[in-house]
């Protein structure tokens, strides 16, 4: 490359290190700030009891009453695939979709300053975007492949999806009496 082109290469590559370093950061605290905290064991049906012992661990750790639940893996997991108690699974599920998205740790600049960023490396590296850049050297080998690849899995697997889905939610049904209805997000894992 030019040299006003490498220069600016670099300068790319640390303002996205820059900025994708805090994403990470702001993923990572928007996590840590979000708990429940359960105090009516009937709350917990359906919960193993290793996910409870560790509930009350966790709220041992940041001292308080009950069963301390975050939106870490090992915590959350066991909530959405167990837990009878819908409402709280939702609301585990919408705290969840908001990671790095509200307050102090929002993400939407740094999400459209990192694809403006990606881009313009794609640019310079005479590629038609970022996806291109990353897979060039990897067996995909370009965005379009790799997208087509994803198409194509989506066409071939889209049949049983939907027969899988419809047998879930008859077994919904039938478990709970309701008209079948779509499932709910937060209803997938458990159902």
């Amino acid at each position: 490359l030019p040299e006003h082109k490498s220069s600016r290469l670099e300068e790319l590559s640390s303002e996205l290190a820059q900025a994708t370093q805090k994403f990470s950061e702001n993923v990572l605290d928007s996590t840590n700030a979000w708990q429940k905290v359960i105090q009516d064991e009937n709350l917990l049906a359906g919960l193993p009891e290793s996910a409870k012992i560790a509930a009350l661990e966790t709220a041992k750790v940041k001292e308080v009453e009950g069963w301390a639940f975050t939106l870490h893996a090992p915590s959350i997991m066991p909530i959405m695939k167990y837990l009878d108690d819908d409402s709280i699974r939702q609301e585990f599920w919408e705290a969840s979709c908001k990671v790095g998205w509200e307050g102090d740790w929002d993400n939407s600049e740094l999400i459209r300053k990192i694809l403006e960023l990606r881009q313009e490396k794609a640019t310079i590296l005479g590629k038609r975007d970022y996806a291109d850049v990353m897979l060039e050297r990897r067996m995909a080998g370009s965005g379009t492949r790799a997208d087509e690849f994803v198409s194509d899995l989506r066409d071939k697997t889209a049949n049983a999806f939907g027969r899988e889905n419809e047998q879930l939610i008859a077994f919904k049904s039938e478990k709970t009496g309701q008209p079948a209805d779509l499932l709910e997000p937060w209803e997938q894992a458990y159902w």
